[in-house]
């Protein structure tokens, strides 16, 4: 679960609280972990949810595309990795 103290808040603002969990170990597949960034978005084009984005976690990327107050629409569409395109 991604959480920020600021969200909504800064929702579409310079500002982006940003989540990320880097993990070194072995996979279920025999393979290992080597500094791997295991936090995944699910693809919104893909309705069956097997597919991810690599975009980043930010506030400025989970969100639905609506600024909060005095932020800016511009800083949440696809150009700045926005999922609400």
């Amino acid at each position: 679960m991604f959480a920020s103290e600021e969200y909504p808040e800064f929702n579409c603002s310079k500002f982006n609280d940003i989540f990320a969990f880097f993990i070194i170990g072995p996979k279920t597949n025999g393979s290992d972990y080597q500094l791997e960034n295991i936090v995944l978005v699910p693809d919104p084009t893909d309705p069956s949810g097997n597919t991810f984005t690599n975009f980043p976690i930010w506030t400025n990327s989970v969100n639905n595309g609506t600024p909060s107050t005095n932020n800016d629409a511009d800083l949440c569409d696809k150009e700045h990795e926005s999922l609400a395109f």
